[in-house]
């Protein structure tokens, strides 16, 4: 009776959002003609189309999402336009030096053209994503939400009996410098000379209560981020959350994420050290309008998270441009024990997706927000587009160990792609403190320290090594190979400040060269409240 009660629900919200057939039921096109390639010869010049920035303001429907999706310099190609590969051979130019020039959308930096780039064909093409919309995605995420006795400042909280509210920010600050081996200077140029030294990461505003007196839980949340890139704000994580008990768990209605990815669903100022894996930054967006159901079943130690996500409704998606995508997430938890001692964690992760008109480009930086895109496919048909991954995490009280592995596939008349990337983490919080285990979502939390700074303590210490690889070659597509590992030392003199620092030793192999090797020093100064 409750599985059938879990099914019509979870139905009836899919109809509320218009979900198409089931993916199961929707046939692939058939494998009929040549794998398109990224790009040709260059041969003739060719301008990406003007800059139509935009911007809305609050859409008062939480279900169909409520930001202004795509406030950007280039927007995605009209409903019904064919994709590249359906059009004549596109006739690249090669790329331009560095354009000290900014148009409406770009980077507050322009992106540098490789040196390397013609080696492989690769220049910029019409229609491509840019950069700045990446970035803004990126940074769409949910925020920290500490308990009272953790907090120095409570003035952002107010607790009554018709209702709670929290506001709340989180404020991040980048520092980057390179140093590149003759290899890496050939596919990008000395990276010191043409990317800024610093750079904002994140701001965000953010907000969110209860109603106490409600039958069951409903709880609401609101963020504001800052678009640094664009000079624009937009709407984050919104919508409402309601505990469905008849379908073992909760409801999220709104813009969220989706629940695929245990560092993706993490909110990135929680994270163990400072950025994610490029293969999920690629290929898992953040920013989602539609349902989704988080289940947990205590006997059974089970978690799910299955979600509907229609980006359609406002005609502005948001980058990965899909316009559906299914998500799945399922968790088993051989051990358990939320607040501190033992957990395994062993999930499987799926996502399914229909990609805006029959087109998607993956593209990643590598692990510092300063550096240029190391890896692009450019924009290539893809009428569907799956992730698999397994994932497994482990931990012992302070210690904490675990990763994932990605599979993603891409299907087109035009032909079929694969790609693949995943990463390992081993955390060890030096100074005792726990990661709490969340079975609303399986997510880990953030780290609050036993003894803050301001109480006379030394805050909490946290040593991290996060190793990455990802290849997002493909037959004509050479996106690029990229492997990197990083040891991170980060300090928490209070819950509301964290200071990181990192190096990371990279190698890349694109353009025509191979194991070009780039070290990366990196800093960040973090706010919360």
């Amino acid at each position: 009776m409750r599985a059938g009660t879990a099914a019509l629900a979870f139905a009836t919200a899919l109809t509320l959002f218009g979900a198409p057939a089931p993916a199961s039921a929707q046939q692939p096109p058939p494998n009929s003609g040549p794998a398109a390639p990224a790009a040709g010869p260059p041969s003739v010049s060719q301008s990406p189309p003007p800059a139509t920035p935009s911007a809305g303001g609050f859409v008062n429907q939480l279900a169909a999402g409520d930001e202004p999706l795509t406030s950007h310099a280039q927007q995605p190609p009209p409903d019904g336009a064919p994709p590249p590969a359906a059009q004549q051979p596109a006739q690249p130019a090669r790329p331009a030096p560095l354009d000290n020039t900014l148009n409406a959308g770009d980077d507050q930096v322009p992106e540098p053209a490789s040196p390397a780039a013609p080696a492989q064909g690769q220049a910029p093409a019409a229609g491509a994503t840019p950069n700045s919309e990446i970035e803004a995605a990126l940074g769409a995420e949910d925020g920290p939400f500490a308990p009272k006795d953790q907090k120095l400042m409570h003035w952002s909280d107010y607790g009554g009996k018709n209702f709670t509210f929290h506001f709340g920010y989180n404020v991040m600050y980048d520092v980057v410098r390179f140093k590149q081996d003759p290899a890496s200077v050939a596919q990008w140029g000395v990276l010191n000379d043409t990317q800024p030294a610093t750079k904002w990461r994140d701001i965000r505003l953010l907000a969110s209560g209860t109603f106490p007196k409600s039958k069951r839980l409903i709880e609401w949340k609101a963020g504001y981020m800052r678009d640094v890139a664009n000079d624009t704000w937009l709407w984050r994580e919104t919508g409402i959350v309601v505990a469905v008990p008849e379908i073992w768990g909760w409801l999220f209605i709104g813009r969220t994420k989706l629940g695929v990815s245990m560092i993706k669903q993490m909110s990135g100022a929680s994270i163990m050290g400072l950025e994610r894996a490029e293969i999920e930054d690629m290929t898992i967006p953040i920013q989602n309008d539609g349902i989704r159901w988080m289940g947990y079943l205590p006997k059974q130690r089970l978690v799910w998270n299955l979600g509907y996500f229609n980006e359609t409704l406002l005609h502005k998606p948001l980058y990965p441009f899909m316009d559906q995508q299914y998500a799945a997430r399922v968790i088993w938890l051989p051990l358990l024990s939320p607040t501190d001692g033992k957990v395994l964690h062993l999930a499987a992760n799926f996502k399914y997706g229909n990609p805006k008109n029959g087109q998607t480009q993956l593209k990643a930086r590598p692990e510092a927000i300063t550096a240029p895109y190391f890896l692009d496919t450019g924009v290539f048909p893809a009428e569907h587009e799956q992730l698999i991954g397994p994932e497994v995490w482990y931990r012992d009280n302070s210690l904490l160990f675990g990763g994932a592995y990605y599979f993603v596939r891409t299907e087109a008349s035009q032909g079929n792609h694969q790609f693949q990337g995943g990463d390992i983490w081993a955390s060890w919080l030096m100074t005792g403190e726990v990661r709490t285990y969340q079975t609303r979502g399986g997510v880990f939390g953030f780290v609050y320290p036993k003894s803050s700074l301001f109480k006379g303590g030394t805050g909490a210490f946290e040593a991290t090594i996060h190793a990455t690889y990802t290849n997002a070659n493909s037959g004509p597509l050479q996106g690029g190979r990229f492997w990197r590992v990083t040891p991170t030392l980060a300090w928490y003199p209070s819950y509301e400040f964290r200071f990181t620092l990192g190096y990371g030793y990279g190698v890349l192999d694109r353009f025509g060269i191979s194991g070009g090797r780039t070290q990366f020093f990196q800093a960040r100064i973090q706010f919360m409240l």
